[in-house]
C-alpha cells in the first residue's frame, strides 16, 4: 500500500506544483514591518483514533513526499488567502487553525493591530490514518506603514481623458482603476474589475489644494485586504503634516471593544497619470454587512428599525443638506441628521424619523435632569468614545462628524470616531494645547458629554478608563509612532516633495506656529507623542 501511494504521488508531483518547503523547521530573520515566516514542524506518523485496524503507516519518506505537494511557501498574508489544495490531495487534505479563521479553505484576513503569528495545521487522511504538518504564517498588519518598496499605489483613469481638476463635489465622474500592491510579499499590479464613480468630499477640506475623495465602485470590491464594499474614502490630510492623526485615532479605537474601529490603509494616489500624494484609504461611515453592520428593519416594533445619526453643523449650515423636520432635528439647538436610513431607503416611513428624533430627545431630557439613563444609552461605549475625543482634544466634538448608532432593541451608542485632522495640538484658532477641559467645559462643548459628566458614577468611571488609557493604550500608541517613525518618514517622502511641510495654501490653514515652518518630519511625530503624553497626565490631575 505505502509503495503504491509513493508511486502515485511522484507522478502527480511532476504536474507543475510549487517547489516544496523543507520538512526542517526554519525561521527567517525578521525586520521592522516584516516579521517572518514559514515554519514546518516534524510530521506526525501516528494514526488517529479512526485508523483502519489493518492499515500500514506511511514511511517518513512517503509522508514528506505527500506534504511536499502542499507547497506552502509564503512568509505573510496581506489579504484573504486560499490555502493550498493540490488536485492530488483534493479529498484527503484538510486545514485547521487554533488562532485563525478558515472558511471554505480560505484563511480570513483580519488586519490585526500588530503583525500576528497564525498557526496552521494541514491534515492528510489516507487509509484511515491521519498525518499532520504544522505551519506558521504572519498575518501582516496594514495599520502600520508599509516598507517603502511595498507601498500600494492606486491609479485612477477617468473617462474621456478627465483630470483631477474635473472632479467636483456636486456630481460624480466615471472611471477605471489599477492597483499596485503587496500580495503576500510579492508586488502585484491588478486591474480592478469594477468601474467606479468619484467626487470630492469634505466641507472645508474639499477646497484645499490636495483634495479628499469619495470613491464608489459599481459592485462590492475589496482593496488591500479590506472587507468588500462599494464605497471608500480617500483622505488627503492636507493640513495635518504628520499625515497620521486620523490613523492614530482609528488605531486607538481598536483597543476598545465598545467602539467600532474604522479600517484604513496608507496608499499613494494618481489620477489621470498624475501623482497626487499619499492618502489614507478608509471605509465610508455607512451601514454595510462588511462594515458598520447594523440593519435597517422596516417592520421592527415601534419603528425601532436601526439608525445612524450625525451631529452635523457643517453639512446643514454650510451646504444646506437635509430638511428640518424631515431628516434633520435639533437637540438643544444643535442639528442632528438622520443618515441611515435615508428618505430613499426601501421601507422607510416618516414614523422612523419620528422614532429616532423622539428617542434622542428623551435621552437629552433624562441626562439634563440626571435621571436614570442605563436603559437608553450604552454608558461604557459613551465613556470610551468621549474619552478618545477628549484626550485628542478634537475640535469637532461639538460641531460635526459625531456619529450615533441605534440598533433595533439596543441602547444608543456613539460610533465610529471620525475626522481628527484638527486635533492633538493642531489648530491655531482655538485653545489647542494639551491643557484645559474641552468637550464638556468650553465653547465647543458637546451637550451629551457635558450632561453625562454631571453623573458622579459616570465621571468616576471616566476617570478609571482614563487611568486605563494611560497604562494600557498610550504606551501602544507611543510605540506605534516611535517604532515606525522611519517607515512613516519614508512613506511620506514623495508626498512631502509635492506638498512641503512648511507650505499651507487654500485659505484655511489652522496650523500652529510651532509646526507651520517645521520641515523636519520627525518633529511632527514627536509633537504628537508629546501632546498625547502631556494631555493624558493633565487630565488625570485635573478631572476631579
Amino acid at each position: 500500500m505505502g509503495g503504491f501511494i509513493f508511486f502515485t504521488l511522484i507522478l502527480v508531483s511532476c504536474d507543475g506544483f510549487l517547489t516544496p518547503i523543507s520538512s526542517q523547521s526554519s525561521v527567517l530573520p525578521s525586520s521592522e514591518n516584516q516579521s517572518t515566516t514559514v515554519v514546518s514542524s516534524t510530521t506526525s506518523l501516528e494514526s488517529n483514533a479512526t485508523s483502519t485496524p489493518n492499515s500500514v503507516p506511511l514511511t517518513s519518506q512517503e509522508v514528506d513526499q505527500l506534504f511536499s505537494l502542499v507547497a506552502f511557501n509564503i512568509d505573510y498574508v496581506t489579504e484573504d488567502y486560499a490555502l493550498p489544495q493540490p488536485e492530488a490531495l483534493q479529498s484527503i487534505l484538510f486545514w485547521d487553525s487554533p488562532n485563525g479563521v478558515i472558511e471554505e479553505g480560505i484563511l480570513q484576513y483580519t488586519n490585526p493591530i500588530k503583525d500576528t503569528s497564525i498557526d496552521l495545521f494541514a491534515t492528510i487522511t489516507y487509509e484511515g490514518r491521519s498525518y499532520q504538518e504544522a505551519y506558521e504564517v504572519i498575518m501582516k498588519s496594514q495599520l502600520l506603514p508599509p516598507a517603502v518598496d511595498k507601498k500600494a499605489h492606486l491609479q485612477l483613469t477617468l473617462d474621456n481623458q478627465g483630470s483631477e481638476a474635473d472632479i467636483a463635489y456636486e456630481y460624480t465622474l466615471n472611471g477605471t482603476s489599477t492597483l499596485l500592491y503587496d500580495q503576500h510579499g510579492t508586488m502585484q499590479t491588478s486591474e480592478i474589475t469594477s468601474p467606479f464613480t468619484i467626487r470630492t468630499r469634505g466641507h472645508s477640506t474639499r477646497f484645499m489644494p490636495k483634495r479628499s475623495y469619495r470613491l464608489r465602485f459599481d459592485k462590492n470590491t475589496s482593496l488591500l485586504g479590506m472587507k468588500s464594499a462599494k464605497n471608500y474614502i480617500l483622505l488627503a490630510n492636507y493640513i495635518d503634516h504628520s499625515q497620521v492623526r486620523n490613523a492614530v485615532v482609528h488605531y486607538m479605537s481598536r483597543f476598545y471593544d465598545s467602539l467600532y474601529a474604522i479600517d484604513y490603509r496608507f496608499i499613494d494616489l494618481s489620477i489621470g497619470g498624475v501623482y497626487l500624494g499619499n492618502y489614507l484609504l478608509t471605509e465610508r461611515v455607512e451601514f454595510h454587512p462588511n462594515r458598520l453592520d447594523v440593519d435597517f428593519i422596516p417592520d421592527a416594533p415601534n419603528f425601532d428599525s436601526g439608525f445612524l445619526v450625525e451631529l452635523d453643523y457643517p453639512g446643514i449650515e454650510f451646504n444646506g443638506e437635509g430638511t428640518n423636520g424631515v431628516d434633520i432635528f435639533p437637540i438643544e439647538g444643535r442639528p442632528y441628521a438622520m443618515k441611515e436610513p435615508n428618505l430613499d431607503t426601501i421601507g422607510y416611513q416618516p414614523n422612523h424619523f419620528a422614532y429616532i428624533r423622539d428617542y434622542m430627545q428623551t435621552v437629552a431630557t433624562r441626562l439634563k435632569a440626571r435621571q436614570s439613563i442605563d436603559d437608553l444609552i450604552d454608558i461604557d461605549n459613551w465613556i470610551d468614545y468621549f474619552l478618545l475625543q477628549e484626550i485628542t482634544k478634537n475640535v469637532d466634538v461639538g460641531w460635526g462628524s459625531v456619529y450615533l448608532v441605534k440598533q433595533t432593541g439596543e441602547p444608543l451608542r456613539h460610533m465610529p470616531l471620525w475626522d481628527f485632522d484638527i486635533s492633538m495640538g493642531l489648530g491655531n484658532y482655538f485653545d489647542s494645547g494639551p491643557q484645559g477641559h474641552w468637550g464638556w467645559a468650553d465653547f465647543n462643548k458637546n451637550d451629551f458629554f457635558t450632561w453625562m459628566m454631571q453623573y458622579p458614577t459616570i465621571k468616576n468611571a471616566f476617570k478609571i478608563r482614563l487611568a486605563d488609557f494611560q497604562q494600557r493604550v498610550l504606551p501602544e500608541v507611543v510605540m506605534y509612532l516611535e517604532e515606525h517613525a522611519l517607515s512613516f518618514a519614508q512613506l511620506f517622502e514623495d508626498n512631502q516633495t509635492l506638498w512641503p511641510l512648511n507650505v499651507c495654501e487654500g485659505g484655511f490653514c489652522p496650523i500652529v506656529s510651532e509646526l507651520m515652518n517645521n520641515t523636519v518630519y520627525q518633529d511632527h511625530l514627536d509633537f504628537l507623542t508629546s501632546f498625547l503624553t502631556t494631555r493624558t497626565t493633565w487630565m488625570r490631575q485635573n478631572i476631579v
